[in-house]
């Protein structure tokens, strides 16, 4: 479906248009827990390109193709383009679309497996070992005083049992093959230089994806034992802790807390 969208979009003269004409194709990509307003989320979408004139850019010497692209699989992953769930980036010529690490989180949530979802910077002070052969969870031990650089990360989610799942960790060869692949990371406003290590979390959380359960739409509470609860409509949330902060722990309680307040 996206092939022969992004041809037809890329004869139109009028691409934002055009998007909005197959809003309804789009919405045959979404989880039903958002089918039932695509209204308002191509009205999300289309402000997130009208706000960044790089954006637009694009879309008017492609036509809107490499757009509706990014559309698709935003739509699929059950997110709002434009927001901290799912980026719309200009990379060259085309508009990618790329998962924040707070969408991550929500599809983990999403899959009623797991209270919350953890992740923590490792510093070069710090007394941190872990075998994933023998060890549960990392023994980590933060330095009193100074802790000095960040240099890894790991994180997990928790099961509602209070049993954590697999352990992801984020080592210095990954952290440095993830800034390889980033842009600006030696600019002294860059998130990459941060003293928290708050990159090197978000590294720690996409690995951690492969591991664990995911949904793009909110499933009911599942323990390990395999018993089902009353389901939950994580579709937003907040950070329990500041963004800078060394620790990152969000809660499924907090995902559905701020959704009833309808907070982005």
């Amino acid at each position: 479906m996206a092939e022969s969208i992004s041809k037809e979009v890329a004869r139109q003269a009028n691409p934002l248009a055009v998007v909005a004409k197959y809003q309804n194709e789009l919405g045959k990509s979404m989880p039903a827990a958002i089918r039932g307003d695509v209204g308002r989320w191509m009205m999300v979408a289309e402000m997130a390109v009208r706000k960044n004139p790089k954006l637009l850019s694009i879309v008017q010497a492609d036509q809107g193709a490499s757009l509706m692209r990014a559309l698709i699989e935003c739509a699929r992953l059950g997110h709002e383009p434009g927001t901290k769930y799912f980026y719309l980036v200009p990379r060259g010529n085309q508009i990618s679309g790329e998962e924040g690490y707070h969408g991550i989180i929500k599809r983990v949530l999403n899959s009623g497996h797991y209270q919350k979802v953890l992740a923590r910077t490792v510093f070069e002070r710090d007394e941190y070992s872990f075998d994933p052969l023998t060890d549960q969870l990392p023994t980590h031990v933060p330095a009193s005083g100074e802790r000095g650089k960040p240099v890894s990360a790991y994180a997990f989610a928790l099961h509602w049992d209070g049993t954590p799942s697999t352990v992801a960790e984020a080592s210095p060869e990954r952290i440095a093959a993830a800034k390889a692949k980033s842009y600006g990371t030696d600019r002294k406003d860059s998130p990459w230089q941060s003293v928290t290590g708050v990159m090197y979390r978000k590294t720690a959380i996409r690995e951690l994806e492969p591991y664990v359960h995911t949904s793009a739409e909110p499933q009911p509470r599942q323990d390990n034992a395999g018993s089902r609860g009353a389901v939950m409509d994580p579709s937003t949330y907040d950070d329990a802790e500041p963004l800078d902060a060394d620790v990152l722990d969000i809660t499924a309680d907090q995902i559905a807390e701020h959704d009833g307040e309808g907070a982005l």
